[in-house]
């Protein structure tokens, strides 16, 4: 019997040391050719933080490194075939203290060839990989020193496809990563992963995301700036297929179609609205709970009405069952930004507390995030270009994965 690996890393506690990274040239459907948006990031980065780049195209890598004013990168090839996505978050999980560290994989992962990728970045690394007994997906999960906070759908799907209670699920979730599952409803999940709404900070203090914050500083902006806004959302849109390389076609063949952005803020104001008292329903219940919590901005388009499964914050039946969540299908063309600032990397020592915060250059939802954090006691620093990344239901944690970090 192999040894027992050590607890998940917390996204909350120590320096950043080494970093995943995913590059990719296109695929998946994705315009999103992302060796800019990947530099940026790498540079915005404090300069002790090792980036691994993974991909399946040494030039496409070369393309990167050119951009990077560090040399602190390295290539991990996966096979040539493999079709990634560019959300390095999600495959796997990292569990790990003092000399000793792994990867869990999940029991199953659907998303192009990306469960290739901890057994490929182990063998790398020369670190052990496990294979959980559960499904999940990195950025439904968000970790502190003494809790493992995991969005209502993970539990309810390994429920309901291994046949078993929820309670066992959250048991044996406990088992493989170390450490106090908290559940956070209600199912299904209003916003698809739970990173892009839930940071936690140690200390049981929590930021939340505030729906109504980010309603109003929208509206705000169109009442008092509407050329502006306007303007923001023609650059989103015509960022979408900016670079005249990008494919146009899924990898089947298929056209995907342009994002229709421009006209489309007062949707987001009013979805947001509607969004904010299942969140602040959250931040009561946790609240209620023992847990501190802050607030910053959120502003998003649904994709479709949320319905919540039931009025309880308790796990549903399976007769409760409704799967309407927000998600985005990029064969039918991205509609609106999510503008998370939830969705970030922490770098903390003794000596100071740094925020690494994704930029939507909207300068009412930026400045009013940056600040939030700033109160907070956290050095806000920006990385830019994330209007499109969102597009594609994803945004700064979601595209680095922390492999180790100096504590």
């Amino acid at each position: 019997m192999s040894d027992p690996l050590p607890r998940v890393l917390p996204d909350c506690q120590g320096l950043m040391q080494c970093v995943l990274i995913n590059i990719v040239r296109s695929r998946r459907g994705a315009p999103l050719r992302n060796s800019k948006l990947v530099a940026e990031i790498i540079n915005s980065l404090p300069g002790q933080v090792e980036t691994i780049l993974l991909g399946n195209d040494e030039e496409f890598y070369s393309e990167c490194l050119d951009l990077c004013n560090t040399r602190r990168i390295y290539y991990l090839a996966v096979p040539g075939s493999a079709s990634i996505s560019a959300w390095a978050q999600d495959p796997f999980l990292v569990l790990g203290e003092g000399n000793k560290w792994g990867l869990l994989a999940p029991r199953a992962f659907a998303r192009a060839d990306d469960v290739q990728i901890p057994h490929v970045l182990a063998a790398y690394l020369g670190w052990q990989c496990r294979n959980s007994t559960l499904a999940f997906e990195g950025g439904n999960i968000v970790v502190d020193e003494d809790n493992i906070f995991v969005g209502a759908d993970t539990i309810y799907r390994n429920a309901e496809s291994l046949q078993i209670t929820d309670n066992a699920v959250i048991s044996q979730l406990e088992k493989e990563t170390g450490r106090r599952v908290i559940v956070i409803g209600p199912y299904p999940q209003p916003v698809g992963h739970l990173d892009a709404i839930l940071t936690p900070l140690g200390g049981n203090v929590l930021v939340l995301a505030d729906p109504n914050w980010g309603a109003a500083l929208a509206d705000q902006s169109m009442r008092e700036f509407p050329a502006m806004v306007k303007t923001i959302e023609r650059e989103y849109e015509n960022a979408f297929f900016s670079d005249g390389e990008a494919r146009h076609r899924m990898d089947d063949g298929s056209e995907i179609f342009p994002p229709r952005v421009v006209g489309r803020t007062l949707e987001a104001i009013s979805d947001s609205r509607a969004l904010a008292p299942t969140i602040d329903r959250l931040a009561d219940v946790l609240g209620r709970n023992g847990f501190e919590i802050k607030r910053v901005p959120f502003l998003y388009r649904a994709a479709s009405p949320y319905k919540p499964a039931s009025s309880s914050w308790d796990l549903p039946s399976s007769q409760d069952v409704n799967h309407q969540y927000s998600a985005t299908d990029p064969r039918h063309g991205a509609q609106y930004p999510c503008l998370s600032y939830n969705n970030v990397l922490l770098d903390v020592s003794s000596e100071n507390q740094s925020v690494y915060i994704p930029q939507y250059h909207w300068p009412a939802l930026d400045n009013a995030a940056k600040s939030a954090w700033l109160s907070m006691g956290y050095l806000a620093k920006f990385t830019g270009g994330f209007a499109t990344a969102s597009m594609f239901g994803g945004q700064l944690r979601c595209m680095v994965k922390v492999l180790k970090r100096f504590v």
